[in-house]
């Protein structure tokens, strides 16, 4: 049972960072995001 909740304590985790590290790449890369105005607005 301990193993089995391991498992998908890892799974979720892993999923999650995908997740996130797939938004932040599209909010950096990605020239027609609706964010990168506001990126470029904050850098000033």
């Amino acid at each position: 049972m301990y193993d089995k909740r391991i498992k998908i304590f890892v799974i979720l985790s892993t999923v999650l960072l995908l997740v996130c590290l797939l938004r932040l790449t599209q909010m950096q890369l990605l020239p027609t995001s609706t964010l990168q105005s506001d990126i470029e607005e904050l850098k000033r």
